[in-house]
């Protein structure tokens, strides 16, 4: 079982995680209710039992529901990518 703590403005879901295996860090993607449901990632880093985050950025400014984080290693870069449903 997975447990994360995000200190946000407000409540969170919709969320979506990424590991970058070159540089040990995990990417969390997420809907920010606390503002306006925008999609927001942070980068997070691993020591022992405790995971410190770095800034929280906003990846897309509308109302983000569906979205996916991956790793590519061949370009060494991480990806959220939209899903777009009509």
């Amino acid at each position: 079982m997975v447990r994360l703590l995000l200190l946000t403005s407000g409540a969170t879901s919709d969320f979506d995680i990424g590991y970058d295996t070159s540089n040990d860090k995990v990417v969390i993607a997420y809907r920010d209710s606390g503002n306006s449901h925008h999609g927001t990632a942070v980068v997070a880093t691993a020591s022992g039992t405790t995971l410190s985050y770095g800034t929280h950025a906003v990846f897309d400014s509308q109302d983000c529901r569906e979205h996916v984080v991956v790793y590519d290693s061949s370009t060494d870069r991480v990806a959220i990518f939209l899903l777009w449903h009509r």
